[in-house]
């Protein structure tokens, strides 16, 4: 189902050029998410999977709280990744044996009924000050200035005000939508492709892309 102003939104992303959302998992999550055919939320994986379980075993959780609350919303961002969040798991030593990667999604995620928007990280003050809901207001406040808590300076209007701008989606994000995973290196892409066809994993389209996993929006 679709948002009531789903031509509102469609025609600002045609307007932006906004080609993509982005979701980081790590590369170890990968098969995982190809082989059930969805991003889940942490609601979601609690709610299919049991402690004792081996896929619970081999997921590899990058927030074992959510201080935003919303655990049954995936966390995405508009075009490049929210690469504070990113950067800070990357430091964590319980995660220091991982590698990431970033699906990217089809944009119309966006306008489905139930996707909210946080003009900066759902878990902070700021965001939940200036409210948290799925409207085209919202989605316009993720792009003004006057709203962000990480700025930074972007030659295009496809990126967000703040760096840490979020899109909630609701439950579980299908990989129908997935359009192509990137990863940092070409020896990250090719150990995690090498891992997919063991597996009998089907394999989508792959690139490498180091500016992706950079703080610098281009």
């Amino acid at each position: 189902m679709f948002k009531n102003e789903r031509h509102d939104f469609q025609n600002e992303l045609r307007a932006r050029g906004i080609r993509h959302l982005v979701h980081f998992t790590t590369e170890q999550n990968l098969p995982i998410i190809l082989e059930s055919g969805s991003i889940l939320s942490r609601l979601k994986l609690t709610e299919i999977t049991h402690p004792d379980d081996a896929i619970q075993d081999a997921i590899v959780t990058n927030d074992t709280i959510r201080l935003d609350g919303k655990t049954d919303f995936v966390n995405l961002s508009i075009e490049h990744p929210n690469i504070p969040l990113l950067n800070a798991y990357k430091r964590r030593n319980s995660l220091s044996y991982v590698n990431w990667c970033l699906l990217l999604l089809d944009p119309e995620l966006i306008y489905h009924e139930e996707t909210l928007f946080s003009v900066t990280n759902a878990a902070s003050n700021r965001a939940r000050q200036i409210g948290i809901d799925g409207s085209f207001a919202s989605f316009c406040r993720l792009f003004d200035a006057k709203y962000a808590k990480t700025a930074s300076v972007s030659v295009s209007k496809r990126y967000t005000a703040d760096l840490q701008a979020e899109v909630l989606y609701k439950g579980e994000v299908s990989t129908r939508f997935l359009r192509e995973v990137v990863f940092e290196s070409e020896a990250h892409r090719v150990k995690a492709v090498s891992a997919l066809r063991l597996l009998g994993t089907p394999i989508p389209e792959t690139r490498v892309d180091a500016d992706l996993f950079s703080i610098k929006r281009s």
